[in-house]
């Protein structure tokens, strides 16, 4: 909010659609690398917008994974 003209202001951030994005971020390893981590239950899958986000992100050379628990959540980390 501007205390000069009282007007409120929105400023965006986060993935370009709220939907696209991994669930996750995590930066691991000796070197730092950025990994996104996708939570499912069950048999969902990805949706198309966080299917493109995702490509986008490994394109740049982000490891994006989907996990369905918290143990493989930890099994994907730590192999990286």
């Amino acid at each position: 909010m501007s205390e000069r003209t009282g007007n409120t202001f929105v400023v965006p951030y986060g993935w370009p659609t709220p939907e696209g994005g991994p669930d996750l971020l995590a930066v691991v390893g000796l070197h730092g690398r950025l990994v996104g981590l996708e939570v499912k239950t069950g048999d969902a899958t990805t949706t198309k917008e966080q299917s493109a986000c995702h490509d986008a992100l490994r394109a740049v050379g982000v490891a994006v994974y989907v996990v369905r628990s918290v143990a493989e959540e930890r099994a994907t980390l730590d192999a990286r």
